[in-house]
């Protein structure tokens, strides 16, 4: 199967359909939109991987130019390796690209480890180089593999600039719920090891940022139990008002205030 029919186009597609075609099929892979299918037959017959390296080499013009004319003189057209060609490029662009293509292609501990390397230079930034939308898919891989590899602060990092993103503008959209579920395991269901000062600015930060009520509720409340645990009584009971406000029947709230006998 070629590029253009693992995307749905014809060759002669432009560059705005090449992406239109890739967020669509994208999508159309999440396992929440393919749960709420009745009709089997509309599920996409590709995968992900197929779909990452299609929209990677023909949204990229010399990269289609190479594809092309490897296609029309090449019998298989798996002679071209995107990978290995993005590998041998020492670019800033292409190792971002390189990031992209292995944390959607079952190659995430290489991706972070990369990612890693580069990012330790303090100059290389990852989300100028694959634009916003791309970085966002991006950084959310990255960060279940660095939750997978125990790494939970750097994790938490990516999930809150993801965060930050969609408060800008909506991006994720119904699927920025998976933010807001591993941000609420990290920080509220386990103890992050960081100062109580960082920790009560980071869940400060989400109450600017479009989780729902009841999760910032939830923030608010792990917030207040820091101060507690802190002795600032009164900026824990201020912070456990917040959230009931916002969850007003939320049972765990409920049972700091009997706790602290408020």
């Amino acid at each position: 199967m070629s590029l253009y029919a693992v995307l749905g186009i014809s060759s002669e597609a432009s560059s705005a359909e090449v992406k239109a075609a890739f967020r669509r099929k994208i999508k159309e892979l999440h396992p929440d939109l393919q749960a709420a299918r009745a009709d089997s037959t509309l599920k996409t017959k590709v995968t992900v991987h197929e779909l990452i390296e299609a929209y990677e080499v023909l949204s990229d013009p010399k990269l289609r130019e190479d594809y092309d004319r490897a296609r029309r003189t090449a019998p298989r057209e798996s002679e071209f390796n995107y990978r290995d060609w993005l590998k041998a490029r020492p670019d800033a662009l292409s190792k971002a690209k390189l990031i992209f293509y292995d944390v959607l292609r079952d190659r995430q501990a290489e991706a972070v480890a990369l990612y890693g390397e580069l990012t330790s230079q303090r100059t290389y930034d990852l989300e100028k180089l694959l634009g916003r939308e791309d970085f966002m898919d991006c950084a959310f891989m990255l960060a279940l593999e660095y939750e997978n590899q125990g790494d939970e602060g750097q994790a938490i990092s990516l999930y809150l600039r993801i965060a930050q993103l969609e408060g800008e503008k909506a991006f994720f959209r119904h699927f920025f719920a998976e933010v807001e579920d591993r941000l609420l395991d990290l920080l509220v269901q386990k103890t992050p090891n960081q100062s109580a000062a960082t920790l009560v600015a980071l869940l400060e930060e989400l109450q600017r940022l479009p989780f729902r009520p009841a999760a910032k509720a939830a923030f608010l409340a792990r917030q207040a139990e820091v101060y507690w645990a802190a002795g600032e009584r009164l900026a824990a009971m201020q912070s456990l008002r917040r959230a009931r406000s916002l969850a007003p029947k939320d049972r765990s709230i409920a049972k700091l205030e009997r706790q602290w006998s408020l």
